[in-house]
């Protein structure tokens, strides 16, 4: 047999262990989720899932368009969930697909009585994308929310997403989790997990109409609201406002803020954190595990209601010196927060695991009690390295 004749029957031979696509399905056989809504169903005690899918037509630039709604809302019940997920299905004429799943939303009700057996059933689902974020309802169902209609983003999940994002860069009071980040603190024996609320406000009937897209300010929307903490797979309480922002300070997710600093006589400075960056290291005294929280943080004065001469270093540093003082308090105060709720949303016990690996053994099943007793020691370091348009405030002259 010649070279050539020999490299011909090996491409016929592969040939048979291509099965090339076998499994493939057409797009105009699909329906794309790209939101998923879990509640409690408190008529069976089973539960309740909502798909939030585009509409194709819709979406579409094409004559005709505009007429409908940009998404379409399927919800079924069932006693588990993939029963549940499994006659959803039958509302629509199209398989629902997984995978462009954008967020995941659940329910406060459900939040409150457990949600293990919700992420394992999402952990287990080959469509499921762990990089999907996951939210919780605030004081209403993930139906409702899912079928909010949201006004400058037509499909409401690239909506809530955009606010996530927003204040996770201007306020610094939320971030973003993960289905796989989730699924980790869920299921950690001495972790807890925090997650970003998603509030319905206004009227939750007229917000799942076309018309609620046509007023300047609309009847229902959807805003970010604080932070859930989860303890062994159920929803103990929320932090909002400055302790909010604190666990994101800590956890090293702060990506910027604004600061309010008191003047000397009266107004406010305002100091905006674009730069920030936080450490945390464990050690023992006597039996006692002592948690070092480092923050170095960079930024810029946005406003000063106050006579100040920012062209003099010394304002400078007295201006750094009254932020470090802030946060400091600020996080100290998160941290009490949490500790109050008995749930280790801030890493300390995987700071003592890494740092003090023999002490942690001691420690590791009774962490639940030795967690609120944790002592902190807070040290910030701030530049600010900008002062705006004006190094002198307008009020200088007054």
């Amino acid at each position: 047999m010649s070279h050539r004749s020999g490299i011909l029957c090996l491409l016929f031979l592969s040939l048979i262990f291509i099965e090339g696509c076998w499994d493939y399905r057409e797009l105009n056989e699909l329906s794309l989720a790209m939101a998923m809504g879990v509640d409690k169903d408190a008529k069976t005690g089973g539960f309740r899932v909502t798909f939030q899918i585009v509409n194709p037509k819709e979406i579409a630039s094409r004559p005709g368009a505009g007429k409908s709604v940009p998404v379409v809302v399927y919800s079924d019940t069932g006693e588990t969930l993939f029963r549940a997920v499994r006659k959803v299905a039958l509302n629509g004429s199209r398989r629902i697909n997984l995978q462009h799943l954008r967020i995941f939303i659940i329910g406060e009700k459900l939040a409150r009585e457990g949600v293990k057996e919700v992420f394992d059933f999402m952990e287990r689902d080959h469509e499921s994308r762990l990089t999907t974020r996951v939210y919780i309802a605030r004081g209403s169902d993930a139906k409702d929310v899912l079928k909010t209609l949201t006004l400058i983003d037509e499909i409401p999940a690239n909506a809530i997403l955009g606010k996530v994002k927003l204040s996770e860069t201007t306020v610094g009071e939320n971030y973003e989790v993960s289905l796989i980040d989730a699924v980790q603190g869920l299921f950690s024996k001495t972790a807890g997990l925090a997650v970003s609320g998603i509030k319905l406000i206004g009227n939750a009937e007229m917000g799942q109409k076309r018309s609620n897209m046509q007023y300047t300010e609309p009847q229902a929307q959807l805003d970010v609201s604080g932070m859930a903490v989860i303890k062994k797979g159920k929803l103990v309480g929320w932090l909002k406002g400055d302790n909010a922002r604190g666990v994101t300070w800590i956890n090293n997710k702060l990506k910027s803020t604004i600061v309010d600093l008191e003047c000397k006589r009266k107004g406010k400075i305002n100091v905006e954190t674009y730069q920030s960056a936080t450490k945390i290291k464990a050690d023992i005294r006597g039996r006692r595990p002592i948690i070092h929280i480092m923050i170095r943080q960079t930024g810029k004065v946005g406003e000063a209601e106050c006579p100040i001469d920012l062209t003099k270093a010394s304002e400078i540093r007295k201006l750094e010196q009254q932020w470090e003082e802030e946060t400091k308090l600020e996080v100290e105060a998160a941290v009490k927060a949490v500790q109050r709720m008995k749930t280790d949303i801030l890493g300390f016990g995987k700071a003592v695991e890494r740092d003090q690996p023999k002490a942690w053994k001691k420690m590791e099943d009774s962490w639940e009690d030795i967690f609120p007793k944790c002592k902190t020691e807070v040290t910030v370091e701030t530049s600010i390295l900008r002062t705006g348009m004006r190094t002198k405030s307008s009020m200088s002259s007054e």
